[in-house]
């Protein structure tokens, strides 16, 4: 079969003590089956211990997360587990980060999830590389999902390559390139999601709607405090939280047109002062796209899949620019920090894309044709909407 990897994938290795942003920390470590078994017949202190910490919520079992960090983190931040017992005793999901790997059936993908920190920068080091590395061989994963429409398939693939080559990067493109692209996607997973349900998009097209990038700043406001921004984010990420603190700072007081304008002259200066910000965000929007649009072939969720990358990258380039503003500098390990923790808060929460999205179709009044981007298809028939 063909595989497709990345060209960081086998770049990657953990840097543990050093990463700026552990993944031991702010996430719900979840416990797979075969794993909770191997702690229910471990013998001695070290299954009392581990036993101790574990809890289940909705049947799913989990590491406690009262503490803000795995209860199983060192002092010096390494995983307790692996380093006492051995790498095959941490849980699933543990072994596995940032390793996103899925077999389509035809082919299988390998991808970093950009939530750790050291893969958003090997995403942005490596820009200019191959960006899908194709060989042949065999994948011992399961088939992702349970669609078997091959045609269906093959017509997302060529649907994401269009996509893809929308945010390819050529030297004199600016930040503002990216809106159009955005619609343009959006027109695409459209067609998509007409064409799953076996009629005519009507408005092909014309989906030319409000700026999507870089989004107003009165929906961004509206984003971040009621979706986005928590007092308990100090406890996990002091770094993320001060952004946010510095957001308020600059923009709180301000009337929508005034803080419309203050965003407009920040981010100007910041692409001034910092031009790598705009083949990054064409980078990061690329990269996020090839790795998610063909998960849509499970849930048929085409729109979303576009929305969900919007929304962030909307986030990343306000917290970026608020950074900068404070600053007077930028660093890709600084982009890769904020990148990666915008995607833990959102990309990872369903309920706070869902937000986003909410206040994103509400103020922008996108969508108004009926688009139900979570429609779920029959099995082994022509899908229709529920």
């Amino acid at each position: 079969m063909e595989i497709r990897k990345a060209s960081i994938y086998e770049k990657f290795n953990c840097i543990a003590d050093k990463c700026p942003e552990n993944c031991c920390k702010g996430w719900r470590i979840h416990i797979d089956d075969d794993t909770v078994q191997k702690y229910l017949e471990m013998k001695g202190l070290k299954g009392v211990c581990i036993r101790l910490f574990m809890h289940t919520d909705d049947f799913m079992p989990y590491f406690s997360k009262k503490s803000i960090r795995c209860p199983l983190m060192t002092h010096d931040r390494y995983c307790s587990i692996q380093r006492r017992i051995g790498e095959d005793f941490m849980p699933e999901i543990c072994r596995r980060f940032p390793r996103d790997m899925r077999n389509y059936g035809a082919f299988a993908e390998y991808h970093l999830d950009l939530s750790c920190t050291h893969a958003a920068f090997l995403m942005l080091e490596n820009r200019d590389a191959e960006k899908l590395i194709i060989s042949e061989g065999t994948s011992d994963l399961p088939v992702f999902g349970n669609n078997e429409d091959e045609d269906f398939l093959k017509t997302l693939d060529e649907s994401r390559r269009e996509m893809l080559s929308l945010f390819e990067y050529s030297k004199g493109f600016g930040i503002d390139g990216l809106d159009n692209a955005f619609k343009r996607a959006l027109d695409i997973a459209t067609s998509d999601h007409f064409r799953a349900l076996s009629v005519q998009n009507p408005e092909s097209g014309k989906n030319t709607g409000p700026g999507l990038f870089p989004l107003p700043l009165e929906i961004l406001n509206e984003m971040v405090n009621n979706s986005l921004y928590k007092d308990r984010m100090l406890y996990y990420s002091p770094f993320f939280y001060s952004l946010f603190r510095q957001y308020f700072k600059y923009f709180d007081s301000l009337t929508p047109t005034k803080g419309k304008h203050r965003y407009r002259a920040y981010l100007e200066a910041f692409i001034n002062g910092y031009p790598d910000i705009i083949p990054h965000m064409y980078e990061y929007v690329r990269y996020s796209i090839e790795r998610e649009y063909l998960t849509t072939f499970e849930d048929y969720s085409f729109i979303k899949r576009i929305l969900d990358t919007l929304l962030c990258a909307n986030v990343i380039l306000l917290l970026e620019t608020v950074y900068f503003t404070r600053h007077k500098q930028m660093s890709m390990q600084t982009e890769a920090r904020i990148i990666s923790l915008c995607e833990r808060r959102a990309r990872h929460n369903d309920y706070i894309l869902k937000k986003l999205s909410d206040t994103f179709k509400l103020d922008t009044n996108m969508f108004r044709r009926d688009l139900s981007p979570n429609f779920t298809p029959k099995p082994h028939q022509e899908p229709s909407s529920e």
